[in-house]
């Protein structure tokens, strides 16, 4: 990664905010110290919980997607993207720090593209592809995950015409391996129908199943429009296809809405995918997976309209600050305040509350967000009037 220097300007900032500082039931909101991370950044990705980020990035060699390791504090690039490479999927898997992306790109000299899965590890700071292939660029390819909410490991579904291949990602992220088992349980009619309650993939134990369940998403999915549609007089049409709600019949907009596939209640006969061989085994439901609670944020990165003044010269910039939601119309962000960068573009905040990140001067930089030197949980959420 190459080496930059950041540089600091003074700042009088104009907006409502006030440099008094910002509490949250009764603990100072505290910012650490800026890390910087690399230059010309356009995007960012947190790890849930703040271990590492990924992140697309442009420099004198092209345009890559880079990692970087809160606890090494080392950035490096991951991936380069050639002339004509397309992104089809990406997400953190939820144990392991690992990025997991399928691209296309064009295969040099041949009327073909090589379609990947990219396991990026931001622990040791590599990347591995688990899958590949190469299809002719006139067939039509497409790439489906699934990936289990709680385990690194994914069902990996290739979309050739109309032929499909299943893949499945092994618990770990290390290795993806062709799965016979699934492709004799989609012959026979059963399909994926949601995560169990230890992460692993459940499918029908019998094709009618599959049906059944996806007859009862598609009256769920109705009456819960129903209000919506009424409310915004927009004409709705639902038809089901591949356990997917295609919504063909909108005026205004055209969009896919997928059923979110819940596992079948306790007790009920599924096939189980074991995610450590892709191996298919006949056991009684366990129950769907269940997460862990979610709390909202309770303060957000704000930019304001500040100046930049010298003894001769004055420019307007934008100030980036840490505020709270008062949830007054009149002052919705209130007047108190942390300063995170003089000047600032982007920011991205991280799920849990405990990182920020942003764009400064062409630079990315991080810094932990801390709440009376504590990081941010839901007793502290509890604690709010």
């Amino acid at each position: 990664m190459r080496c930059f220097s950041a540089v600091v300007l003074a700042v009088v900032p104009v907006a409502v905010l006030a440099q008094g500082g910002l509490s949250v039931a009764g603990k100072k909101v505290e910012l650490s110290t800026p890390v910087a991370v690399a230059v010309g950044v356009t995007q960012v990705y947190w790890q849930g919980e703040g271990k590492a980020l990924v992140f697309y990035a442009s420099d004198v060699d092209g345009k890559y997607l880079g990692v970087f390791n809160q606890e090494s504090g080392k950035a490096k690039p991951a991936i380069r993207f050639t002339d004509g490479t397309e992104v089809r999927y990406e997400a953190w898997l939820p144990s392991r720090p690992v990025y997991l992306i399928a691209t296309s790109r064009p295969v040099v000299g041949r009327e073909w593209l090589h379609w990947a899965v990219t396991a990026i590890d931001a622990r040791s700071m590599t990347a591995r592809e688990v899958w590949s292939s190469e299809f002719p660029k006139e067939a039509e390819v497409g790439i489906h995950v699934e990936a289990s909410p709680s385990l690194d490991h994914a069902l990996i579904t290739v979309n050739h015409g109309k032929e499909r291949t299943p893949i499945v990602l092994l618990d770990g992220a290390v290795s993806a391996v062709y799965s016979r088992d699934v492709a004799a349980a989609w012959a026979q009619g059963s399909e994926f129908v949601g995560w169990s309650v230890d992460g692993t993939a459940y499918f029908s134990a019998s094709p009618g199943a599959t049906q059944e369940r996806a007859l009862l998403g598609e009256y769920t999915l109705a009456r819960s429009l129903e209000k919506a549609a009424a409310e915004q007089t927009v004409e709705l049409k639902l038809k089901v296809t591949s356990g997917e709600f295609i919504l063909d019949s909108i005026p205004v907009l055209s969009f896919l809405l997928k059923a979110s596939m819940v596992a079948p209640v306790a007790g009920t006969p599924v096939l189980e995918l074991m995610p450590r061989n892709a191996n298919l085994r006949p056991v009684l439901s366990r129950g769907p997976y269940v997460g862990p609670e979610v709390f909202p944020h309770v303060v957000y990165p704000k930019q304001e309209p500040a100046q930049v003044q010298s003894e001769e010269r004055r420019d307007g910039v934008f100030s980036l600050w840490m505020v709270r939601l008062t949830g007054d119309e009149a002052e919705p962000f209130g007047r108190d305040g942390v300063l995170i960068a003089g000047q600032a573009g982007n920011s991205w905040m991280c799920d849990d509350g405990n990182w920020v990140a942003y764009e400064s001067f062409g630079a990315l930089f991080v810094r932990r967000i801390t709440y009376g030197g504590q990081p941010f949980s839901g007793s502290l959420v509890r604690r709010l009037p």
